[in-house]
């Protein structure tokens, strides 16, 4: 005998085969709801009967919907217009992470035999049995939170807040100070609380309140923050709030033995609280490679400790990277060939994911970047891509500006032959950075806000004025696996570098000059320069006596003018000269360093 939704009859089927073996996800797959406002032809009876097989899945699924609303482990998935893209995409995030949450789930008996399943508060995550390093934080959190001191914040509650990229181990550390405040504190309640939106949270706060019995199943997030700020000491933490539009500290109680702890990818989350925030940045290099080879089950032999340093210097020291390449290594015994693995097939291994090696709910490297990298809007991705390709540490904010206030088409050196493609590309970099036609510092901002939000950029400065952007390298290859070397965002780096240069023989721009050198040096961009480039180039390069590479720019300069305008063309001429005296510089600084 056929069901128009068989679920109900198929958990009592399990129950007679399986007893009470747990279910951790039930996933129910459906056509919808009826549209109450479409005519019905009565007359039409295989029409009323598909209408009728309709009606009755959809009151199996409100059924079980209802019994098992608030396990976190069934999900309906309609072929309906009442689920729109965003909807079916959340739908399918929540089943993935149910599959790899490590927990315990409702017995098929419980599921079978009660019109409702209660829920008592689920545990938190487990501390990595690797965890290391972090002390400078972990010190500050337990001087900030275990001193005796209160705080002067606007709310009696201490709050200390922890931000940084995704993969960091922001969570990890939150859980390894919830293990000293327990320690200290073991009648005090410790709640772990998923912050990625509003309705997740307001759903984990009644869970707490909803879970001291039946007499409390009707409260309210509220009661249950009114609840948690009438106890004597209690520690909340605020697991990935990275939604701006969360208006978090509506959820925070105002309590004197209160103690929260916040994690973020929202690097802006720290003006809340400025002297208590701490930057979760990448493990050190001794830590990080420590980490690899503890996971992995290598000693820590002087040869195995440079192959694990190499490895994790590759990683950029990123925790769940790292992680993730002491569980490939473990399984299969690759050490010594790792290094040279990733970099052949790097797509593949930062997109893998094993529950059972990395604990949490950090999927792979890759889904962990893209869920960040997928909150931007168009121009600031396009806008990231495009700093994916200068050196990762020292984007000077002054190089883009320079470039901008030139509108991208300055030229350094006036060449009677101009390439169209640098008025292109000077115009497409017009509508990216100055997209109302001059240069808006502030525009530019509100772009790279959306990147800090996200910790996908963070900002340093050097000496206290000079602003720089970072980008941390597996982010940098991320955003590389798909621009080829000839992609569009490479001709418009050169673009911006190029324009920013100014020829004197002064050395007045010296210092400028010095900061758009590491990424000449680091960027791929030869084969891509036009004759104006290449002399660019080839002078900066000259001008801070980097003659080898200022040789190689200035040959594709001469090349390119002999090829577009003849040997005897005065641009020629001049390309050459510039070439002798370089190969001249090279030569004298080879013998001067005794080289062969």
């Amino acid at each position: 005998m056929g069901y128009a939704n068989p679920v109900k009859q198929l958990l009592k089927e399990a129950h007679s085969h399986f007893g009470e073996a747990e279910v951790g996800t039930l996933l129910s797959l459906g056509t919808g709801k009826i549209e109450n406002s479409k005519p019905i032809d009565t007359e039409n009876r295989m029409q009323a009967m598909a209408r009728q097989v309709t009606l009755d899945a959809q009151r199996s699924h409100e059924e079980v919907y209802e019994r098992l609303k608030e396990t976190g482990i069934y999900f309906r998935l309609n072929e309906s217009a009442h689920m729109d893209e965003g909807a079916v995409s959340d739908t399918i995030d929540e089943v993935v992470r149910s599959f790899q949450v490590d927990s315990h789930g409702i017995s098929l008996k419980d599921i079978n035999s009660v019109a409702k399943v209660e829920m008592s508060f689920k545990p938190r995550p487990s501390l990595t049995r690797n965890f290391v390093g972090r002390d400078d934080i972990l010190d500050k959190l337990y001087e900030m939170h275990f001193s005796g001191e209160r705080s002067s914040q606007g709310v009696s509650t201490l709050m200390s807040i922890l931000t940084g990229l995704g993969g960091s181990g922001k969570t990890q550390i939150a859980l390894k100070f919830a293990l000293e405040y327990e320690s200290r504190h073991p009648a005090a309640p410790v709640y772990f609380l998923d912050a990625r939106s509003q309705e997740r949270l307001e759903t984990e706060l009644e869970t707490i309140i909803r879970s001291r019995g039946s007499a409390y199943r009707s409260r309210t997030h509220q009661d249950a923050i009114d609840w948690i700020a009438g106890q004597e000491r209690w520690l909340l933490i605020f697991d990935n709030a990275d939604d701006p539009s969360l208006r978090l500290f509506d959820y925070i109680p105002n309590s004197s033995g209160g103690h929260v702890l916040i994690t973020s990818r929202n690097d802006l989350v720290r003006v809340q609280a400025p002297e208590n925030s701490h930057k979760v940045d990448s493990l050190s290099l001794g830590d990080a490679s420590h980490l690899l080879l503890v996971s992995s089950g290598y000693t820590a032999s002087p040869d195995n400790l440079t192959k694990a340093k190499e490895i994790a210097r590759e990683l950029g020291c990123l925790p769940l990277a790292v992680a993730h390449a002491a569980g490939y290594i473990t399984i299969h015994r690759c050490l010594d060939t790792y290094l040279h693995l990733y970099r052949q097939r790097r797509r593949e291994l930062l997109s893998r994911s094993d529950p059972n090696v990395v604990q949490g709910r950090e999927g792979s490297v890759s889904t962990t970047i893209q869920l960040s990298f997928e909150r931007l809007s168009t121009q600031a991705r396009y806008l990231l891509q495009l700093f994916s390709l200068f050196h990762a540490t020292s984007i000077s904010h002054s190089i883009i500006e320079k470039a901008a206030l030139r509108n991208f088409a300055f030229t350094p050196f006036a060449l009677q032959v101009q390439d169209p493609s640098e008025e292109e590309h000077a115009s497409a970099l017009m509508a990216l950075i100055c997209p109302s036609g001059a240069w808006s510092e502030f525009d530019f901002n509100e772009m790279i806000q959306q990147c800090l939000q996200y910790s996908l950029l963070q900002i340093i400065t050097g000496d206290g004025t000079t602003k720089y952007y970072t980008i941390h390298v597996l982010v940098q290859s991320w955003l590389r696996l798909d621009l080829p070397q000839d992609h569009l965002f490479q001709r418009l780096l050169i673009r911006i570098l190029a324009c920013g240069i100014t020829a004197d023989d002064n050395y007045e721009n010296l210092i400028f000059h010095r900061s758009i050198i590491p990424h000449i040096e680091g960027a791929v961009v030869t084969l891509n320069t036009t004759i104006a480039d290449s002399f660019a180039f080839g002078f900066v390069l000259e001008e801070a006596r980097h003659s080898l590479p200022a040789v190689q720019y200035l040959e594709r300069a001469l090349v390119l003018c002999t090829d577009a305008l003849g040997d005897t063309h005065p641009d020629t001429i001049s390309a050459m000269g510039r070439l002798a005296a370089s190969l001249d510089s090279w030569t004298k600084e080879t013998l001067w360093r005794g080289a062969p």
